[in-house]
């Protein structure tokens, strides 16, 4: 799901809308990084649907001062644990 439905189809559509303003002079440009266990699948999903971030230490992602989501498109039953 989070593979086909939000990185093919939701971030390049919000993208295409163009910055959408979401009040105050805040904008939503969605920048994923991409996070996982296979770096080398993460890098080929990378180079086909344009994140320019992936990593396999989500600790690490989310200590980021620059990420501002965390959005969990794993499995619903692995979700609770993470």
């Amino acid at each position: 799901m989070g593979h086909r439905q939000h990185l093919v189809r939701s971030v390049p559509a919000l993208r295409e809308q163009g910055e959408p303003d979401l009040g105050e002079g805040t904008v939503l440009w969605p920048e994923p990084v991409l996070v996982g266990r296979r770096e080398p699948a993460l890098r080929a999903l990378a180079e086909r649907h344009g994140p320019d971030h992936v990593s396999t230490d989500l600790d690490a992602v989310l200590a980021d001062d620059s990420v501002d989501v965390y959005f969990d498109a794993q499995v619903t039953p692995a979700r609770e644990e993470a």
